[in-house]
């Protein structure tokens, strides 16, 4: 239930509200997704760790062909990036 209304509030222009202590837990922090496409396999996964992102690798490529979630969207600072490569 919890994951759904986190999916489904925002849509409804209903954006969450957070104490200053909840701001500094893990679970609410946010960051901007990095545009990741095109890059080196070494060069994104480099980038990601500087910044303590979460990320999967897709593909056995050594080039970033796509990305999920897009670049430039908010996402959770515990949600992970994956990154497909060809």
């Amino acid at each position: 239930m919890k994951e759904l209304l986190e999916n489904v509030l925002p849509y409804l222009g209903i954006e969450p509200e957070y104490t200053e202590e909840e701001l500094k837990m893990e679970e609410t922090r946010e960051i901007t997704v990095p545009n990741l496409i095109d890059m080196t396999l070494d060069d994104a996964k480099k980038l990601l760790t500087e910044q303590e992102i979460n990320f999967e690798v897709d593909g056995d490529g050594n080039t970033i062909r796509t990305q999920f979630p897009p670049s430039n969207e908010i996402i959770n600072y515990d949600e992970k990036i994956i990154l497909y490569t060809n």
